[in-house]
């Protein structure tokens, strides 16, 4: 027993401690310590000799890829590059790979950075190869800055042309929205009305002539007592419907349609602008910002619908509502539209109105709508400086107006403006001359 155990020791050169269940006797046997000593240190030895030959191949991996060679290992059947990296990291991951590559960190390192320089050159090779493309500042109509030059015949087949802006003063504006009003409530509330003053006059002639009759003794006290009811019925009618159309459409309005200074049982005389008013023309509710508030109702209002296609229309102020919105606080005014003009406008539409404010005018100029252009988030015109030279300059649009835009900063009535195929400008001077002579990028 005890032979075989030294055998397979001095076999594998292990040492196998004692197990406790072999007993007494296998637990005293102690093997000796020297056979398992000398297999470390050769085990060791063999180990480092590896290890240097592993790193003397890696380097004369590297000298190879950088000196643009195909690899050879010795004693190994020649491998790509790519093979040979896949391979390393297929090991790497491996269980023990880790463990195996962990001590050519340095080698690897080097060869993967040789791989990398060698497609840097490549690519840098490429790259100065490819032919080099002209300068835009070179092609004809090219824009120094914001502008472009066009010959005098490009600006004829473009059909370019220019006008010098109007100079005016403008007075300053509020601007505020407003909604087209339905007339139909209006006309609803008028005949009721109408019906109601109607009744009161039939009650209050009644009520006349009961009492001739009851100073003649010809009319009982209750007789006499129910035409008073009836009239004072009738009188709270009329009052009612007055304040419903005061509350909803204004006093001037329910002035005009019931003047509060009628004598009792006179005859109903209406303004003469009321049929106008709720046939003819247009009113347009137009709300206030929040805080502001106009006293003076003297002024035109400009009304630009939210459709490009019609055109402003002029307005003038009707009357303030009696009441304010509770939520958002805003003063709301009736504008009234003449009925020359008030075709154009739909009810329920939404318009922008510009009311007129008591202060100093505002010098500047009128710029037509044709010469105005939308790029980049801001409004441009097109300046002829020259003959064949156009400068795209910046402007703010301050209101709009009959005609265009008035604009108070950044132009003089001297300047020419191009007013006729200012885009077709703005495409020359994009694509560099191209659009204009035909070579495009």
């Amino acid at each position: 027993m005890n032979n075989s155990s030294n055998l397979s020791i001095r076999g594998t050169y292990h040492f196998f401690p004692p197990s406790e269940a072999a007993g007494p006797a296998a637990a005293g046997h102690q093997p000796t310590r020297q056979p398992t000593s000398r297999a470390a240190e050769r085990a060791a030895t063999q180990a480092a000799r590896q290890r240097q030959a592993e790193e003397k191949r890696a380097r004369a991996l590297a000298r190879q890829l950088a000196q643009n060679r195909p690899l050879q290992v010795a004693g190994r059947p020649a491998a790509s590059p790519l093979r040979r990296i896949s391979g390393f990291f297929a090991n790497l991951t491996a269980p023990s790979g880790f463990r195996h590559y962990r001590d050519y960190a340095v080698p690897m390192t080097a060869l993967l950075a040789a791989l990398l320089l060698t497609g840097c050159g490549k690519a840098g090779g490429d790259a100065d190869d490819k032919p080099k493309v002209a300068a835009a500042a070179d092609q004809p109509g090219a824009a120094d800055g914001a502008g472009v030059t066009l010959a005098a015949e490009t600006q004829q087949r473009l059909g370019l042309a220019t006008a010098t802006p109007v100079a005016t003063d403008w007075q300053p504006e509020l601007k505020a929205y407003g909604t087209v009003l339905d007339r139909a409530p209006l006309r609803d509330l008028l005949l009721s009305l109408n019906q109601a003053m109607i009744t009161f006059a039939s009650a209050q002639r009644e009520l006349e002539r009961g009492k001739v009759l009851k100073a003649q003794n010809n009319l009982s006290e209750r007789a006499f007592q129910d035409l008073e009811t009836a009239s004072l019925q009738s009188r709270a009618a009329v009052a009612a419907v007055r304040l419903k159309l005061q509350a909803g459409w204004g006093g001037k309005i329910a002035d005009w349609a019931a003047p509060p200074g009628n004598p009792a049982g006179a005859q109903h005389q209406s303004d003469d602008r009321l049929p106008v008013l709720a046939d003819g023309g247009a009113l347009i509710r137009v709300d206030l910002p929040a805080g502001e508030r106009l006293a003076d109702l003297s002024g035109t209002v400009h009304i630009v619908p939210l459709a490009e296609t019609v055109a402003p229309v002029e307005a003038a102020n009707f009357d303030r509502l009696p009441t304010m919105d509770p939520q958002t606080q805003q003063q709301s005014l009736l504008c009234l539209v003449a009925a020359t003009n008030a075709s154009q406008l739909t009810p329920g539409e939404a318009v922008t109105a510009y009311l007129k404010i008591p202060g100093p005018p505002v010098s500047g100029v009128v710029v037509p709508a044709s010469a105005v252009l939308r790029y980049q988030g801001a409004d441009w015109v097109y300046v002829q400086t020259a003959t064949n030279r156009f400068s795209r300059e910046v402007i703010t649009l301050d209101q709009p107006v009959n005609g265009g835009w008035f604009v108070s900063a950044g132009l003089a009535a001297t300047d020419r403006l191009v007013v006729a195929g200012a885009q077709s400008v703005l495409s020359a001077e994009l694509s560099g001359g191209g659009f204009s002579t035909g070579q495009r990028d």
